[in-house]
């Protein structure tokens, strides 16, 4: 008899305790989780194309005899 009030006091242990952990929510899986941040990269995506790049920066290349004539006029 005190082994079965035992048992059923667990039971209804873990019945509350699932009945809580539905109510709060239950734990995400790894797949889950991937899947919501693949959704918010393809969320990102059009605001990626819509961003202004910078500009290349063009590198001159000068002989020293240009630069001498550049410094003199200075």
């Amino acid at each position: 008899m005190k082994r079965q009030k035992e048992l059923r006091s667990k039971v209804d242990e873990v019945a509350l305790y699932v009945k809580k952990s539905k109510e709060i929510g239950r734990e995400k899986t790894f797949e889950e989780f991937c899947d919501e941040g693949s959704k918010e990269i393809e969320e990102l995506d059009p605001l990626e194309d819509d961003a202004t790049k910078p500009r290349k920066k063009r590198k001159l290349t000068m002989e020293k005899k240009d630069l001498r004539e550049q410094s003199r006029k200075r």
